[in-house]
């Protein structure tokens, strides 16, 4: 609706002018089929110049913005009720958050269950922001529609590479049907320690 108010206000006034002349013309009355909608245009634009003719023809452009607001209105409300019918699923994540604290070159294979509060198909697992070759999830597990009242295991694998330096991982795992992420995410906390000393063995006499 904005993006067609923003339209019309950029066209210039005297084609705004003649296009409501034309309407104005049109909703004045049943066309007669002897005249055609320029004669009746150029009849209201002459009523317009005659004594009180002026507060005529602006009742006239109102009426028809009138209508023609009403038919746009008619023609948006549908979509807007289609829009608001969608019902998208909840997530409910066990644990609510997954922490793991690594040194460079090792890894962990953790483990979360999701729980969906209604069916989801074309679905997909992502890692937000994305930590490739660091984070991954495995769905190969996974059904085509996961389905409300079961618990899903979702694997997830941390790998540090080992020329990584000592900092904090912040990232989350996110569940996308289709164009629209739902709602919660999984948040992942990887903390990057210290490289662990490798024990020096001990020659035998």
């Amino acid at each position: 609706m904005r993006a067609t108010l923003g339209t019309v206000l950029h066209v210039p006034w005297q084609v705004r002018m003649t296009c409501i002349g034309y309407v104005v013309a049109w909703s004045s009355g049943p066309v007669q089929s002897e005249r055609s909608v320029d004669d009746q245009f150029v009849d209201v634009v002459s009523r317009a110049a005659m004594p009180g003719g002026r507060w005529l023809l602006i009742r006239k452009w109102f009426s028809a913005l009138f209508v023609v607001a009403l038919v746009v209105g008619l023609m948006v409300a549908p979509a807007d009720a289609a829009r608001q019918r969608v019902v998208y699923a909840k997530l409910t994540w066990t644990p609510s958050k997954l922490m793991t604290n690594l040194a460079p070159g090792e890894s962990a294979d953790l483990m979360a269950t999701v729980e969906v509060d209604r069916a989801v198909n074309s679905y997909s697992f992502l890692v937000r922001p994305a930590r490739p070759g660091i984070v991954t999830v495995d769905t190969s597990g996974l059904p085509t529609t996961l389905e409300p009242g079961v618990q899903y295991e979702v694997p997830v694998t941390v790998a540090i590479p080992n020329e990584s330096r000592r900092f904090r991982l912040n990232t989350s795992i996110v569940v996308r049907q289709g164009s629209r992420q739902l709602t919660k995410a999984l948040p992942l906390y990887i903390g990057v320690t210290k490289a662990r000393a490798t024990p020096t063995p001990i020659a035998q006499a």
